[in-house]
This record gives structure tokens, C-alpha cells and sequence, in this order.
């Protein structure tokens, strides 16, 4: 996942000189746009034989056909107005977060009520409310300020528009919903830490003995 955001990230900055106007913005695709959607499939594709294997929950699957399906036919029949699945691209970047928590976890690294713990969760959770959630409302309005209307829209194939609208409402939707997840996660572990400092608190005020039978 940061691989792929770090090509869209080149991609982006070697091609910003075609996405100038919206003409360029709607019509151009760059070579680099194949690469990223080539790499994009056959992530997605890796990962549903890794899902189908070890399951993961339905946001995941709509996820990952949505991506896929996206990817392979913006390079192989649309080809035109790359930048919005290119943007969303960057959303990636919350996987290592995600991923260095799941890790630390299995390896026991970390204990589940631990400092080290809520910390991951914390920078989790903090990379989705700053990548994933505003991606969505932000690459429309970027098309906005761009000049983008609907004269601009009308000239591409219709199935472009439709089919981007589509990804960016389900993708945007995902997004939301498992920043939730995210921030639900850390709540519980500061609540889980919180109320455990306040017992640990009022076994040291109490008198009488932690052992032993009364």
C-alpha cells in the first residue's frame, strides 16, 4: 500500500503539468497511471487469495473488488481522467500504521492493555482521520478549483464519470467507516487503561491484604 502511494505521489508530481486546466485533467493519462493501476490490480488480486484463505470481514471484499475492478479497466477501456483513483491512492498510506500494530501483535511485542499499545492505535487512528476521511469531499472539490464542470464532464464517455462518482461514494464511505473503527479501538484502550489506574489507585489506598483468605 505505501508503494503504491509513493508511485501515485511521482505520478503526481511528474504529470502535475498536464492537470493544469481541466481539459488536460479530465483527457490526459500519463504512462505512470499504468504502472499504478497495473500494481493496484495485482495488490488487490494478492490480497483476496490472502482473505479467501484467512477471511476478513465484507467491507474488506467490497473494498478490494472495487479497487480491483477500478484499476483494470481505467488501464485497460477508460483511460481518461486518472486522477480520481489516482488520488485515492494515497489513502494507503494508514496501511503501515495498520500493519506495524497487527505485527507487534502477533509477535507479542506489545501487551494488549499496554502504553506502547494505545500508542499504536493513537497513530493509527490518526492517519485515517488525516488520509482517509477527508479524500473523498477533497478530491472533488481539487476538481472544482481546477475549472472542472459539466461541459468538461459531458466530454469524456459517459461510463467514466459514472463509474468514478461510484468508487469515489463507496471508497469515501469505507473510509469513514473504518476511521470509526479506528477511533473506537483507541477509545477502549484508554478507557481499559484509565479504569485499570483507577483500581490499581484504590488497591493502594485500601487496607486490607491482596492475598490470602479473610
Amino acid at each position: 500500500g505505501a508503494l503504491r502511494a509513493a508511485l501515485a505521489a511521482l505520478g503526481e508530481g511528474a504529470h502535475a503539468r498536464l492537470w493544469t486546466s481541466p481539459a488536460r485533467l479530465m483527457h490526459e493519462y500519463p504512462r505512470g497511471a499504468d504502472y499504478l493501476f497495473c500494481a493496484t490490480a495485482g495488490y488487490a488480486l494478492h490480497d483476496m487469495s490472502v482473505m479467501a484463505v484467512h477471511g476478513e470481514p465484507l467491507s474488506m471484499w467490497v473494498h478490494h473488488v472495487v479497487e480491483c475492478t477500478g484499476a483494470l479497466f481505467m488501464a485497460a477501456v477508460f483511460r481518461q481522467a486518472p486522477f480520481f483513483p489516482v488520488a485515492f491512492a494515497f489513502t494507503e498510506m494508514t496501511v503501515p500504521f495498520h500493519n506495524v500494530l497487527w505485527l507487534c501483535a502477533k509477535l507479542g511485542l506489545v501487551r494488549r492493555n499496554s502504553r506502547a499499545r494505545t500508542v499504536l492505535l493513537a497513530l493509527r487512528a490518526l492517519s485515517y482521520v488525516v488520509l482517509r476521511v477527508p479524500m473523498a469531499p477533497l478530491v472533488l472539490a481539487i476538481a472544482a478549483r481546477r475549472g472542472v464542470r459539466a461541459r468538461h464532464v459531458r466530454q469524456i464517455d459517459t461510463a467514466v464519470p459514472v463509474v468514478s462518482l461510484f468508487n469515489i461514494a463507496v471508497l469515501g464511505a469505507l473510509n469513514v467507516y473504518w476511521t470509526r473503527d479506528t477511533l473506537r479501538a483507541l477509545r477502549n484502550a484508554l478507557l481499559t487503561r484509565r479504569h485499570r489506574g483507577l483500581l490499581y489507585a484504590a488497591d493502594a489506598r485500601s487496607t486490607l491484604p491482596l492475598t490470602g483468605v479473610q
